[in-house]
Order: C-alpha cells, then sequence, then structure tokens
C-alpha cells in the first residue's frame, strides 16, 4: 500500500524558488506549472500530514499573497494506492481547518492489481 499528501500549488517557474524557500524543501521544476510539497506515509509527520500543510499555508499567507499565489491556486491531495477494499477516514478538526482556509481538498484512489 502506498499513500501521500500533496500540497499543490498553481505557478509559474518563476515562483519556485521562492516556493522552495517559503516552506523550506526543494520541489524539482514541474513542466505543468505545480509547485509540489509531498508528505510521504514513510515520513515522520505523515499522520499529522493535514495540520502540517495548513500550518505553512497559515504561516506563509502574506508572503504567498505578495508573489501572487491566492486559495484559488492551492490544493491538497491526498493519494492512496489500496488492495481489496479502500477506506479513508478524515478527522473533523481536519477538515474544519481545510475549510477554514478555504482549501480544497482532492482525494485520489486507486486499487493496485
Amino acid at each position: 500500500m502506498n499513500s501521500r499528501y500533496i500540497l499543490r500549488i498553481k505557478t509559474d517557474l518563476a515562483n519556485y524558488t521562492a516556493l522552495n524557500g517559503l516552506f523550506n524543501i526543494h520541489s524539482p521544476q514541474n513542466p505543468c506549472s505545480f509547485w509540489e510539497y509531498v508528505i510521504d506515509e514513510s515520513e515522520v509527520c505523515y499522520n499529522n500530514a493535514i495540520n502540517t500543510i495548513v500550518d505553512n499555508i497559515e504561516k506563509n499567507k502574506a508572503d504567498l499573497a505578495r508573489i501572487g499565489i491566492s486559495v484559488d491556486n492551492i490544493t491538497v491531495w491526498y493519494l492512496y494506492e489500496y488492495e481489496e477494499q479502500c477506506n479513508i477516514e478524515f478527522a473533523p478538526y481536519e477538515l474544519k481547518r481545510l475549510g477554514e482556509n478555504n482549501l480544497t481538498l482532492c482525494i485520489s484512489c486507486w486499487e493496485n492489481k
């Protein structure tokens, strides 16, 4: 089984360096103009990934606006590969935080065959 969370920001390549600095990571350039911060299931913060992502968005909201990124350009993805049965749960406080910040949660699931 493999799952991960992704903070995806639609932007042009000119903002990659600024975003890497704001989130203290290195996201490789994507030809589709999406900057991404990935939290894989093997990472320590995986079980608190939504809060980690929202914390970073809240902390950097002014800087994101300064480089022309609005909440409409930001999505949070949950990708889940499963075998046999797929069950997904999100805590109410996580969904509330996403909603309070107008962040869209996208879920993609597929069966590992």
